[in-house]
């Protein structure tokens, strides 16, 4: 496939090796298990683990997990941002997630792991700015929803290594139509989306991996 046009999401090497993210994040389950992951009262489904926190938190796993409106750049009752949340915590150093966001062209904070059980969905929502996602663990059944008529569309983003820019101030949902947990890394950054993307260098095409199907030959897992 030639190269997307759709400005909703864009794809990009930087170099990362997902064989070496998937073995660390596999010799991490556990831990963060023992720590236990952020999730919304209630929630059953959708959890949140910090890669980040700010300087001196007391909470460093899950403080800056969740929707945060207070982080709004236009809202002066929070000294905080999603700049705040820049110290990798003591669990990740000197494993492979520090060596992705050493390897990011530009500053990225807040970052944090989102796993999503199967045979669930998040509610349509909007970010309050756009995010990058990295899938760490996925299947073709794990799909990305943007419903808004003037730009529907519907992707998979297969774990290849690949950093995924997604402008999820946009509405939008994610689906995991399958029978396993969904892991992605999801990163923010303070630079103003307009001039965010000129230090990405190598933007990759989407393939028919991007969008399965259960038509003739086709396969969901």
């Amino acid at each position: 496939m030639d190269k997307i046009t759709n400005k909703l999401i864009r794809k990009f090497d930087i170099g990362l090796d997902i064989n070496k993210l998937q073995e660390d994040f596999n010799n991490l389950l556990p831990q963060i298990e023992e720590i236990s992951w952020w999730g919304a009262e209630g929630a059953t489904h959708q959890f949140q683990f910090a890669v980040q926190s700010k300087f001196g938190s007391n909470n460093p796993y899950h403080e800056c997990c969740g929707p945060q409106p207070s982080l709004n750049k236009e809202d002066g009752s929070n000294p905080l941002n999603e700049g705040s949340f820049n110290i990798i915590n003591d669990m990740f150093i000197g494993t492979y997630f520090e060596d992705v966001i050493s390897k990011f062209p530009i500053d990225v904070t807040r970052v944090r792991i989102l796993k999503l059980k199967g045979k669930s969905c998040y509610r349509l929502h909007r970010d309050m700015t756009y995010k990058f996602h990295i899938p760490i663990i996925t299947n073709p059944s794990n799909l990305f929803f943007f419903p808004e008529q003037h730009h529907r569309y519907v992707i998979h983003l297969p774990a290849d290594g690949s950093v995924y820019y997604t402008d999820t101030s946009e509405p939008h949902t994610f689906l995991n139509g399958g029978t396993k947990d969904r892991y992605h890394i999801v990163l923010s950054s303070t630079i103003d989306k307009d001039i965010l993307l000129n230090d990405f260098t190598e933007e990759l095409g989407f393939t028919r991996d991007h969008f399965p199907s259960l038509d003739k030959n086709g396969e969901w897992i």
